[in-house]
């Protein structure tokens, strides 16, 4: 969540703010310079946030210009992570699944985005079993990637994955 409160801040355009959502971007400016991020405040302002995108939208579309795409998909990411925990994914298997389709997701948008060229990206060892596993009942995030017939990077993924002998050891 900080983040992304740190990403939307600095992708905040240099144009005037309508006053319809100005209270909002007012917020993210003071919640941004704050030294101390309260997390429940944060946690406030992304619900508020998304719920002030859906109904305003033709505002915040104006306002964000193309970026705004990239503008939504932060916030709703950002909600959608309060609501995935490791304890939800322990006990509704299938938000794990949800998860991994929701990065694929933005990977396609982000994409759209982006001039022609290589990428390089650093995930959690779960999103980059590259084949299918029996370790995970759906296709990660790396899987999707390198198969998924409406891939950009079909079958030009490299996975790299690190893993510790010790959860808590260094290097």
């Amino acid at each position: 969540p900080i983040l992304s409160l740190q990403s939307i801040n600095s992708m905040l355009p240099a144009r005037e703010i309508p006053n319809s959502i100005a209270k909002r971007i007012t917020r993210l400016l003071d919640l941004h310079q704050s030294p101390y991020y309260d997390k429940a405040e944060v946690k406030k302002f992304f619900k508020g946030l998304n719920k002030d995108v859906k109904r305003k939208e033709v505002d915040y579309k104006s306002f964000w210009g193309e970026d705004f795409e990239i503008f939504r998909m932060i916030t709703q990411n950002t909600v959608q992570a309060y609501r995935f925990t490791v304890f939800n994914a322990t006990f509704f298997k299938k938000s794990w699944d949800k998860r991994e389709e929701r990065m694929y997701a933005n990977f396609l948008l982000t994409k759209e985005k982006m001039k022609e060229g290589k990428f390089y990206a650093q995930f959690g060892a779960l999103h980059t079993d590259i084949n299918t596993s029996s370790r995970w009942e759906f296709p990660t995030l790396a899987n999707r990637l390198n198969y998924s017939p409406d891939s950009p990077v079909q079958g030009k993924v490299l996975t790299i994955s690190r893993y510790f002998r010790k959860l808590n050891s260094d290097f």
